[in-house]
């Protein structure tokens, strides 16, 4: 799959970002002391115009697809951003 990204504040529009996709495992996560079913997913993705390449990671609930927590790269120039949900929006 091939998405169209902007990059501020670089003013970068429209960079196509090929994105592969797949599951990896299933696992039992913790987010402040609860546990969560999941199946960790892999997303690596790639900005040729940029000769950027990151690999992102999320935890997606088996039942729902929702997704508690994720690892990933926002732009080529800083590192990874972490993110944890706590609780669903009501």
């Amino acid at each position: 799959m091939t998405r169209l990204v902007d990059i501020v504040p670089d003013a970068r529009y429209g960079v196509p970002v090929d994105l592969t996709l797949g599951p990896q495992a299933e696992e039992m996560i913790e987010i402040l002391e609860l546990t969560y079913d999941v199946v960790r997913v892999r997303e690596v993705g790639s900005a040729p115009l940029l000769d950027w390449r990151f690999e992102n990671t999320y935890w997606a609930s088996r039942d729902n697809g929702f997704v508690w927590k994720s690892v990933q790269h926002l732009v080529p120039e800083l590192g990874p951003v972490e993110l944890e949900i706590l609780k669903k929006a009501a």
